[in-house]
Protein backbone atom coordinates (compact mmCIF):
# COMPACT_ATOMS: atom_id res chain seq x y z
CA UNK A 1 0.00 0.00 0.00
CA UNK A 2 2.64 2.89 0.71
CA UNK A 3 5.00 1.52 -1.97
CA UNK A 4 2.26 2.49 -4.65
CA UNK A 5 1.33 5.47 -2.42
CA UNK A 6 5.25 6.58 -3.48
CA UNK A 7 5.14 5.42 -6.61
CA UNK A 8 1.94 7.51 -7.56
CA UNK A 9 3.49 10.68 -5.67
CA UNK A 10 6.73 10.23 -7.26
CA UNK A 11 4.94 10.09 -10.79
CA UNK A 12 2.90 13.29 -9.87
CA UNK A 13 5.45 15.05 -9.33
CA UNK A 14 7.19 13.94 -12.68
CA UNK A 15 4.46 14.88 -14.27
CA UNK A 16 3.83 18.38 -12.60
CA UNK A 17 7.39 19.49 -13.51
CA UNK A 18 8.33 21.17 -16.70
CA UNK A 19 9.80 17.92 -17.87
CA UNK A 20 6.11 16.21 -17.61
CA UNK A 21 4.55 19.03 -19.22
CA UNK A 22 7.23 17.88 -22.03
CA UNK A 23 6.65 14.58 -22.14
CA UNK A 24 2.85 14.76 -22.21
CA UNK A 25 2.75 17.21 -25.00
CA UNK A 26 5.09 15.11 -27.17
CA UNK A 27 2.66 11.77 -26.32
CA UNK A 28 -0.75 13.87 -27.39
CA UNK A 29 1.60 15.29 -30.15
CA UNK A 30 2.43 12.31 -31.47
CA UNK A 31 -0.94 10.89 -31.02
CA UNK A 32 -2.56 13.44 -32.63
CA UNK A 33 -0.30 13.42 -35.47
CA UNK A 34 -0.91 9.65 -35.79
CA UNK A 35 -4.31 10.33 -35.99
CA UNK A 36 -4.30 12.57 -38.60
CA UNK A 37 -1.94 10.52 -40.84
CA UNK A 38 -4.43 7.42 -40.42
CA UNK A 39 -7.72 9.70 -41.82
CA UNK A 40 -5.55 10.94 -44.70
CA UNK A 41 -4.49 7.79 -45.63
CA UNK A 42 -7.77 7.06 -45.41
CA UNK A 43 -9.07 9.59 -46.81
CA UNK A 44 -6.74 9.34 -50.17
CA UNK A 45 -6.79 5.43 -50.06
CA UNK A 46 -8.40 6.04 -53.88
CA UNK A 47 -5.92 8.87 -55.36
CA UNK A 48 -2.82 6.97 -57.84
CA UNK A 49 -1.87 9.82 -59.35
CA UNK A 50 -1.89 13.75 -59.25
CA UNK A 51 -0.48 17.06 -60.82
CA UNK A 52 -0.64 20.65 -59.81
CA UNK A 53 -1.85 22.84 -62.29
CA UNK A 54 -0.88 26.44 -63.37
CA UNK A 55 -4.01 28.68 -63.21
CA UNK A 56 -4.63 30.80 -66.22
CA UNK A 57 -3.96 34.25 -66.00
CA UNK A 58 -7.86 35.49 -66.78
CA UNK A 59 -8.95 32.81 -64.12
CA UNK A 60 -6.95 34.57 -61.62
CA UNK A 61 -7.75 38.12 -62.93
CA UNK A 62 -11.93 37.43 -62.51
CA UNK A 63 -11.35 35.91 -59.00
CA UNK A 64 -9.62 39.02 -57.99
CA UNK A 65 -12.16 41.19 -59.61
CA UNK A 66 -15.11 39.12 -57.83
CA UNK A 67 -12.93 39.76 -54.64
CA UNK A 68 -12.77 43.46 -55.07
CA UNK A 69 -16.75 43.65 -56.00
CA UNK A 70 -17.69 41.76 -53.06
CA UNK A 71 -15.61 44.02 -50.60
CA UNK A 72 -16.86 46.93 -52.12
CA UNK A 73 -20.30 45.60 -51.41
CA UNK A 74 -19.40 44.72 -47.89
CA UNK A 75 -18.12 48.47 -47.52
CA UNK A 76 -21.33 49.36 -48.78
CA UNK A 77 -23.43 47.57 -46.59
CA UNK A 78 -21.07 48.35 -43.66
CA UNK A 79 -21.59 52.53 -44.63
CA UNK A 80 -25.52 51.76 -44.55
CA UNK A 81 -26.26 51.09 -47.88
CA UNK A 82 -27.04 54.64 -49.19
CA UNK A 83 -24.46 54.61 -51.67
CA UNK A 84 -22.82 57.40 -50.09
Amino acid sequence: GALLGTGVASIASLLSGAAGVAVVTSLFGATGAGLAAYKMDRRLADVSEFDFLQPRKALILAAREAAAERAAEQEREHDGGDGG
